[in-house]
């Protein structure tokens, strides 16, 4: 079962995919992985249906400010706020059994990995699945040397920093 709903965070509301497991024990809640994407939260349908499939509740949730979430796109500055307001939101629902790990690649790494340190109200996610994470401008803009990394930074903030989402 998947519905879409708004969580909201900070004055806006963020468009979250929830997916249910198709079955389960009776009112017995679910632990949840909880994906936070720039990229558009429909692009993770087969990730959350094996998370699905494994047990758990896939919570898929666009950024800030990206394809149906509202607010104003601000890569990386509302990360850790959203990210710890959608962590209370899934701890507070009927289906969560209040085990929530958060998951991604790439921005969604990212967003994983600022959840997990600044937590919602204290409580960081019980888990974090970060693979190859997009850490931020200072983290990934320099060589070793020192030299910056135009090329790879300047690639990413073309296709992604400043433009209007032509798809929902």
């Amino acid at each position: 079962m998947t519905r879409t709903v708004r969580v909201p965070s900070g004055g806006v509301f963020l468009a979250t995919d929830v997916h249910l497991p198709p079955t389960g024990p009776a009112g017995h809640p679910y632990p949840a992985v909880l994906v936070r994407t720039p990229y558009g939260r429909s692009a993770h349908r087969h990730e959350a249906r094996a998370w699905t499939a494994l047990g758990f509740a896939a919570v898929v949730q666009d950024v800030r400010g990206r394809y149906g979430s509202g607010g104003d796109w601000r890569p990386y500055t509302h990360e850790e706020t959203d990210g710890a307001a959608t962590l209370r939101w899934i701890r507070g629902r009927r289906w969560s059994n209040g085990r929530v790990v958060a998951a991604g690649s790439s921005y969604a790494a990212y967003c994983a990995l600022v959840t997990a340190a600044g937590g919602s109200d204290g409580v960081p996610p019980d888990g974090v699945v970060a693979a190859v994470p997009a850490l931020g401008t200072g983290e990934t803009a320099r060589e070793p040397s020192g030299a910056e990394r135009l090329l790879g930074r300047a690639g990413w903030w073309a296709a992604h920093g400043d433009r209007a989402d032509l798809a929902s």
